[in-house]
């Protein structure tokens, strides 16, 4: 049976809040997709939002307390185009931290699988 594969480049946008607000992340001038968001919050019980400029990637949401959240991912919203940003709205100066994990969209160059 045949199987196929491909590679693609993948990267981690980090970003570092210092205040409560709407913040937009420009995108790099390529489509990606988005696979992951993980939120750090020192403290508190503040919400993340993240969209893709018109439609949530993240619906607005709690993060943890002092800790790490793997963030719930709107899968039909997480593609963007190379003229899409990113816009990340957080309720709480807490949430200090914010990666977004990202594939190239396209499924990458072919590789020989069996």
């Amino acid at each position: 049976m045949a199987i196929s594969a491909q590679i693609s480049s993948t990267f981690v946008i980090s970003v570092t809040l210092t205040t409560a607000a709407t913040h937009t992340v420009e995108n790099p001038g390529r489509s990606f997709r988005v696979i992951q968001i993980m939120a750090y919050n020192s403290g508190g019980t503040p919400t993340l939002n993240v969209t893709n400029g018109a439609a949530d990637i993240v619906p607005t949401g709690p993060t943890g307390t002092n800790g790490w959240t793997n963030m719930p991912l709107i899968e039909a919203n997480c593609n963007l185009t190379d003229a899409q940003n990113i816009v990340i709205t957080n309720a709480h100066a807490s949430t200090t931290k914010i990666l977004i994990f990202c594939v190239a969209i396209g499924g990458g160059e072919a590789l020989s699988a069996s």
